[in-house]
C-alpha cells in the first residue's frame, strides 16, 4: 500500500484532501497541531500526527515512509515553517531521487489581475504588496526539485463544507442580512473563479496518481461576483442591496477577491481526466443550507 503524507492536514484544503486519499485506499498520513483535529482525521481513516510543520522531527519518519507527499500548511506571518519543512523534505528525496511526488498548494490570488497564472507576481498581487513574496520561492523549489515529480496546485477562491473564504464571507453576509459589503475595484464585476472542495481533493488524487509536472490550476468556472451574490439572495428569497468598495489595507482576503481573475482549467481536464461534479449556482440551495447547518451547530 502506498502511503501519502498531508502537512496541514488539520485544514480546509488539507484534511479534505487526506480523507480523499484515505478513501481511495492509500495509508494516508495527516499533519495537524490540534488533538481535536487528530479526532477528526482518524474517523475519516486517516492516520493523525500530531506535530507543527517547522519541526519535522515529529513527521519525518513518516515521511521517509510516504512515497506522496501533500503541503496544504501555510502560516502567512512566518516563512520559517515552510522553509524548514521544504529543506527536510528535499533532504529525504536526495536520499532516493526520483521516487517522490509532492503536491505543492499555492493560489490563484498569488498572480494578481492575470487572466492565466504566470510563474512571477505582479504589483496587484496581495502576496508581493503585502510581504508574501517569500511564498513564490517556495512553489518553485517545489516545482525545480530535480529529485522529485513537483506539482503546484493552484485553486481559485474554495466553497463547500464549513470553512471556506465563500462561507464566511459571502454566505454569511446573505444569509445573516440584506446588506452585501463587497470588496472590488469594479463595482463588483470582476471574475471570481470556484471550485467546490471535494473536486479540489479529487484533483490532488488525480495529480498524484498521473505523470504531469508543472502548475496546476484546478477551477470549475469563472463568475461574476456581483452575478453569485444576487443568484445568493435569490436562493434565500431575498432582495439583496450590494455595496461595493475597495478592500481596506491588510484586507488580505477582500483584496484576493477584488482581483480580476479567469482561470482556464485546460490542463487538470486534458492530462489528469479532471472535470468538476460541482457548479457553484445550482449548489447554491445545498450550500447554503450546510451552512447554516454548520453555524448553528457552532451556537449550540
Amino acid at each position: 500500500m502506498v502511503a501519502v503524507l498531508v502537512l496541514g492536514a488539520g485544514g480546509y484544503i488539507g484534511s479534505a484532501v487526506a480523507k480523499e486519499f484515505a478513501r481511495k485506499g492509500y495509508k494516508t498520513y495527516g499533519l495537524t497541531r490540534k488533538a481535536d483535529k487528530a479526532s477528526a482525521l482518524a474517523v475519516d481513516g486517516v492516520i493523525p500526527i500530531v506535530g507543527d510543520l517547522g519541526q519535522p522531527e515529529g513527521w519525518k519518519k513518516q515521511a521517509q515512509e510516504a512515497l506522496i507527499w501533500v503541503n496544504a500548511a501555510i502560516d502567512y506571518a512566518d516563512p520559517k515553517p515552510a522553509q524548514t519543512a521544504f529543506a527536510e523534505l528535499s533532504a529525504i528525496a536526495a536520499a532516493a531521487p526520483g521516487k517522490h511526488v509532492i503536491l505543492q498548494t499555492s493560489g490563484a490570488w498569488a498572480f494578481g489581475n492575470n487572466p492565466l497564472p504566470a510563474p512571477a507576481h505582479n504589483e496587484f498581487s496581495p502576496y508581493a504588496n503585502q510581504g508574501l513574496a517569500w511564498r513564490f520561492d517556495i512553489d518553485n523549489g517545489y516545482l525545480n526539485n530535480k529529485n522529485w515529480r513537483g506539482v503546484v496546485v493552484i485553486p481559485p477562491s474554495i466553497y463547500g463544507g464549513s470553512s471556506s473564504l465563500i462561507g464566511h464571507g459571502l454566505l454569511s453576509q446573505v444569509v445573516n442580512g440584506t446588506e452585501f459589503k463587497l470588496a472590488s475595484f469594479d463595482d463588483g464585476n470582476q471574475y471570481v473563479p470556484l471550485v467546490h472542495i471535494d473536486d479540489l481533493a479529487d484533483a490532488y488524487v488525480k495529480a498524484a496518481e498521473s505523470d504531469y509536472h508543472g502548475r496546476l490550476v484546478v477551477s470549475e468556472g469563472n463568475y461574476v461576483y456581483r452575478n453569485i451574490i444576487e443568484a445568493a439572495f435569490a436562493t434565500e428569497g431575498k432582495k439583496g442591496t450590494i455595496h461595493a468598495a475597495p478592500p481596506a489595507k491588510g484586507d488580505f482576503g477582500g483584496f484576493g477577491v477584488s482581483l480580476n481573475l479567469r482561470l482556464d482549467n485546460t490542463v487538470a481536464r486534458t492530462k489528469l481526466g479532471w472535470y468538476p461534479r460541482h457548479h457553484f449556482v445550482r449548489s447554491l440551495p445545498s450550500t447554503l443550507a450546510a451552512y447554516k447547518a454548520h453555524a448553528a451547530a457552532k451556537k449550540a
